[in-house]
């Protein structure tokens, strides 16, 4: 899960060994493309691959090496990182952005490349307060829609 602490900038850990269990220290900040290297020896990379996000919260790898983006406010981004390019793929328009509540998860199908279908979990403002939703949506040309909502709670 990320939080607003982050600033807004999403970081990407490139594990060039096995990943352990045991932690190491983020303070202060990591430069960008960092190396660092648990107690345990597990090295990895933080690598900038997107920065002024407002408060990215999940993420998902496309087949094609893409990664879709949720920021809680309501917006899901879609950025190739071998072009370095960023676009907006959706917006929600009824999304309850408060507190822990917003854009919470987002999952692709495990047929995506194939169907294209995309599923958001995030929280809505309903009639007697706020619901937790699941929708589906599907891409195409890097925007998602075909909205289908599957579950409200």
């Amino acid at each position: 899960m990320w939080n607003a602490a982050l600033g807004g900038i999403l970081l990407l850990l490139v594990a060039t060994d096995t990943v352990g269990t045991k932690a190491c220290t983020t303070d202060p900040p990591p430069p960008d493309d960092a190396t660092f290297t648990t107690q345990d020896g597990v090295r990895f990379r933080v690598e900038v691959v997107a920065t002024n996000l407002q408060i990215p919260w999940s993420m998902a790898f496309t087949p094609d090496g893409r990664l879709f983006v949720t920021e809680r406010p309501g917006r899901v981004r879609l950025l190739d990182l071998a072009r370095d390019a960023s676009a907006v793929a959706l917006t929600v328009d009824d999304v309850y952005a408060q507190n822990e509540a917003g854009i919470l998860g987002i999952a692709l199908d495990p047929g995506f490349a194939a169907n294209r279908l995309a599923y958001l979990y995030y929280t809505a403002q309903g009639g007697s307060g706020p619901v937790n939703r699941v929708v589906r949506y599907r891409e195409a040309g890097g925007r998602l829609g075909r909205r289908a909502v599957l579950v409200v709670d």
